[in-house]
């Protein structure tokens, strides 16, 4: 079916002006809150799981593996570093949960599923301890960026 330039015309034109109305929009307030103090009994736990699934590839105080920025041969990152210096705290709590539960699901991520031998209270655990490694300054970002980007509606 052959579509004439008129009617290209006119979806071009359309596409644009949804774009500048998308773009001239006004963006809902950012929802800005201080991150709210950890759990001591959730760190503890998250410790436990940690130490026993999360440190061997990512270290025991999430410094995560040297060169973790270099794709090995095989084009997979190493595991990246849980502190400060990596990027975890860049992404909301949803999605690093799910990450933990589905493992990454990016090709050149070796990371595994969690799914079948945690709970999510253990996950939610692990992320909890987590944020222990970050400063104070990482926490509040990534807090705000928990509370700007929620779960998608499934």
């Amino acid at each position: 079916m052959r579509i004439s330039g008129f009617v290209k015309l006119c979806f071009s034109i359309a596409v644009l002006m949804i774009s500048i109305s998308a773009c001239a929009a006004p963006m809902p307030p950012r929802a800005e809150s201080p991150a709210p103090t950890l759990s001591p009994a959730l760190i503890a736990q998250g410790r436990a799981v940690y130490d026993a699934e999360c440190a061997t590839c990512h270290g025991a105080q999430g410094q995560g593996a040297v060169n973790w920025k270099i794709p090995a041969d095989d084009g997979a990152f190493l595991p990246p570093p849980h502190d400060s210096s990596g990027h975890t705290w860049h992404h909301p709590d949803f999605l690093l949960l799910d990450i933990i539960a589905n493992g990454g699901q990016a090709p050149n991520s070796k990371m595994p599923a969690f799914r079948d031998k945690l709970s999510m209270t253990e996950m939610r655990a692990a992320l909890e301890y987590i944020k222990t490694f970050w400063n104070d300054e990482a926490r509040q970002i990534q807090w705000t960026v928990t509370l700007n980007f929620p779960p998608p509606v499934k």
